[in-house]
């Protein structure tokens, strides 16, 4: 990158945005979206995170190749080599009906999810498993304690804990925080 002149806009390089892109159809994303993503929660949730505190994407480039990266290894290195005969039944299958209803391809479904645990070890994730709330300890710098909760350093928090309480604003700041030092934070 060149040092720009105050007032303009710094455009990342052409090499900096070059990543190998995940070329699927919606239906494969959708008969893979359970186990990729709890396989690649981490790196996700880091890009989220990432996009939610900086409002700027150029500076969430690292954390968006990490998520390509993920995905490339999940298809590619994952899915194909163990349970691609079961996989591609499955998304067929949602493929072939016009709306891509899930609920119509369960046989197709429980064969991939038997593969993918026997296979490789990977349960499917329970219904909102994904996106429960994740507390960490509390040193002072909420952005570095939420980054580890996302990693998985620290059990799960319920909301109701008492930790939180509604905020009267309907902002962006739903909820604020008391957190005495070193408790647990969501």
């Amino acid at each position: 990158r060149v040092a720009a002149m105050p007032g303009t806009v710094e455009i990342p390089t052409s090499e900096e945005l070059e990543v190998q892109e995940v070329n699927v159809s919606s239906a494969v994303l959708k008969a893979a979206a359970h186990h990729f993503g709890s396989q690649c929660d981490k790196s996700n949730k880091e890009f989220m995170l990432c996009r939610w505190e900086e409002k700027d994407p150029r500076k969430c480039l690292d954390e968006g190749k990490a998520v390509n990266k993920c995905a490339l290894e999940f298809f590619r290195y994952r899915l194909k080599v163990h349970c691609a005969e079961p996989f591609t039944q499955y998304w067929t299958c949602i493929d072939y009906y016009g709306h891509q209803e899930l609920r119509r391809c369960r046989k197709q479904q429980q064969v991939f999810d038997d593969c993918v645990l026997d296979k490789l070890g990977w349960e499917r994730p329970d219904l909102g498993q994904l996106s429960k709330v994740i507390g960490t300890a509390f040193d002072g710098n909420l952005s570095r304690a939420v980054a580890r909760g996302l990693q998985g350093e620290a059990g799960q928090v319920s909301v109701w804990d008492g930790l939180v309480d509604p905020a009267q604003s309907r902002g962006l700041d739903w909820m604020t925080l008391e957190v005495p030092s070193s408790s647990m934070i969501l």
